[in-house]
């Protein structure tokens, strides 16, 4: 409500909205996990199972590295949003708490600053509110990005079982066709869960980054600075998996030519074949299905990142600010009288 009622410098626009952005993906995030509850369990339940489990040592060895990895990213990922949320409060503290200023813009349908008792409830109100918001975020992003690299996992997992083709070839080989099936089947049920909040945050995030940028190139305030690199930062963290798992599926028939094929038998060398043949469509993580999710796709946006650079497009974006400030202003006088 503060967006529509209590802006009127191109600074508080850009601020507002940036919180305004955060609150509504966390929502929508919190949402999607909560109708994406029995489909989650599902697919983690899947990797629990044939073929997705290893058989050996080697093959352990590597399910334990990638487990040590998604666990150092969502350590790093939960200490960065929570960084984020205290250095805000702090900084909030040490310098605006005596002027009964609070933390984040909000509208309330009462006067926060009529006693300092009301106004304490309220600052935890937003600090608390703050600390659930961080807490969704990670828990969505990290969930996206861990099951991604669990399927860079099980790709690495089938190039080890196609370098060590022993005993009876054909029914070795026909395991890891079905494996290399599997593995797509889980990677599109991925993409069902994912691909709409995914679009959401494609959408909102593109104009957020363009405040963002504002704010970091315009604002005095170290917590505002914090918080806008962070948020610029957490858009782009998740996009690493994505192309990751894009090279990684598209490497196998590579990773097949350097495997000891020669040696194999001419049915064995046709289900080779077959899964090179499948392996030339990549596996793509995609927004509301049709925008890919990767580094290429976000080129599109740079166009936002140049404000930094560029003057031309930095006067724009001041006289776009400036005129959505004073049309609020009309707005509000109108209402007045």
């Amino acid at each position: 409500m503060d967006i529509f009622y209590n802006v009127e410098t191109q600074d508080d626009l850009s601020e507002n909205f940036s919180v305004t952005v955060t609150v509504l993906i966390t929502s929508c995030k919190f949402v999607s996990l909560v109708l994406g509850r029995k489909t989650i369990i599902n697919i983690l339940g899947l990797l629990k199972k044939k073929p997705f489990v290893p058989e050996n040592n080697e093959e352990v060895e590597i399910y334990a590295k990638y487990d040590n990895l998604i666990e150092k990213i969502a350590m790093f990922y939960t200490i960065q949003n929570a960084f984020c949320v205290l250095s805000l409060i702090v900084a909030t503290l040490m310098t605006d708490f005596k002027l009964k200023k609070l933390a984040f813009r909000a509208w309330l349908p009462f006067d926060f600053t009529s006693s300092w008792f009301t106004f304490s409830m309220t600052f935890i109100y937003q600090f608390v509110g703050s600390m659930v918001i961080s807490a969704g975020i990670s828990i969505f992003d990290t969930l996206f990005a861990g099951l991604l690299l669990q399927i860079c996992c099980q790709f690495e997992i089938l190039v080890n079982r196609l370098h060590n083709i022993g005993g009876d070839e054909i029914l070795s080989l026909k395991h890891c066709v079905r494996h290399h099936n599997a593995i797509y089947r889980f990677a599109e049920m991925v993409n069902n869960l994912f691909s709409k909040m995914m679009c959401v945050q494609f959408m909102v995030s593109a104009a957020a980054i363009c405040f963002n940028v504002y704010r970091v190139t315009e604002s005095n305030a170290g917590s505002q600075l914090i918080g806008s690199v962070l948020f610029i930062f957490s858009f782009l963290v998740n996009q690493k998996p994505v192309d990751f798992l894009f090279l990684q599926s598209l490497d196998i028939p590579n990773m097949i030519y350097h495997s000891d094929w020669t040696n194999l038998s001419n049915d064995a060398k046709k289900m080779l074949v077959v899964i090179m043949a499948r392996s030339l469509t990549p596996v793509e993580i995609t927004s509301a299905y049709i925008l890919p999710m990767n580094l290429e796709s976000f080129k599109g946006v740079s166009i936002y990142v140049k404000i930094h650079y560029s003057s031309e497009w930095k006067i724009r974006l001041m006289r776009i600010l400036n005129k959505l400030s004073n049309s609020q202003c009309e707005t509000d006088l109108s209402l007045k009288y």
